[in-house]
């Protein structure tokens, strides 16, 4: 299958409701919508071995739910084997360098790794959930230091140190002030890491200096962007260069915008015929000029030069 194929389907599962509360601690790898079976197809984890040809995540509602979906030719219905690891919406997913292993992110509190070798979601870290009392919408690894990540949690976006985490109490060495409402992400800048990108739902898309991560990292620029309540709009940086960065504009017209990190714009790529709506979703071919777009609509939009 494309990884790039929108995959449309319908399935019968098991509802689950918000204060269901998942326990800390692995969960067994069980589908909830294969009925009495509720077994892994055998050849799963040989293709998720192979998954950039054979399988792709799939969000089964336009918001984000609490489930993930894994695709294949035989397996659940249509294709579509849906697991549920989080009581609540889960904000991301990526995979690990370990091929079989897909880490999602919740607004549960839990960082969970989809293992299929051990048939279990493990706790990524077993102090996220004690370290962080408000929804996570991002977390992001230095791209030099790996010890620190970012996190974005409720209105506040803090660095952590993964040497010094301790099981019930964890102390930020970075704190990123300035948010009013919730962060939708934080990101790293390439290569040294030495500015943070943050979106938030107060209207403002945030810079940075996280040079120095001794207490407080001061913000350079800000960028006022309508943000509309219920997007979850992330600016991402170009892993090519350090200092730009793209972000979906959803004014009234919907255009790309890519941008300098002192808040100029360097381009607004829009086309009124094709591109109607926002594009929630953003990024950069890592090394080739191209840019990619993505809405809810299952649209791909892709700029190159």
């Amino acid at each position: 299958m494309d990884p790039l194929t929108p995959v449309s389907f319908e399935t019968t599962l098991t509802t689950i409701k918000a204060n269901n509360v998942k326990p800390s601690g692995p969960i067994p790898l069980d589908p909830i919508n294969l009925g009495e079976q509720n077994k892994l197809p055998e050849d799963l984890v040989h293709t998720w071995k192979d998954v950039s040809e054979n399988a792709t995540k799939v969000i089964h509602q336009r918001q984000p739910c609490n489930e993930s979906c894994e695709t294949g030719a035989n397996w659940g219905d249509a294709g579509v084997i849906c697991f549920a690891p989080h009581s609540h919406a889960i904000n991301s997913m990526a995979f690990s360098p370990h091929q079989c292993n897909l880490i999602t992110v919740s607004n549960d509190g839990f960082a969970r790794s989809m293992d299929l070798e051990k048939a279990v979601f493990d706790e990524s870290c077993e102090t996220v959930h004690c370290m962080m009392t408000h929804p996570i919408r991002s977390v992001h690894v230095h791209p030099e230091q790996k010890h620190y990540f970012v996190v974005a949690e409720g209105s506040f976006v803090n660095i952590y140190d993964l040497r010094n985490l301790k099981r019930t109490k964890c102390q930020s060495i970075s704190e990123l002030h300035g948010h009013a409402l919730s962060v939708s992400s934080a990101f790293f800048s390439p290569l040294t890491g030495n500015r943070v990108v943050t979106t938030c739902r107060d209207n403002r898309i945030r810079i940075f200096d996280t040079s120095k991560m001794d207490g407080l990292s001061p913000m350079l620029n800000s960028v006022e962007r309508n943000i509309q309540k219920g997007w979850r709009l992330s600016a991402v940086w170009d892993p090519k260069h350090q200092e730009c960065f793209v972000f979906g504009n959803p004014g009234k017209t919907p255009r790309i915008e890519v941008y300098h990190e002192s808040g100029r714009i360097l381009h607004s790529l829009q086309n009124k015929e094709h591109l109607t709506t926002v594009c929630s979703i953003a990024a950069f071919h890592p090394s080739r000029n191209i840019l990619l777009g993505g809405n809810s609509s299952g649209k791909l939009h892709i700029f190159t030069d």
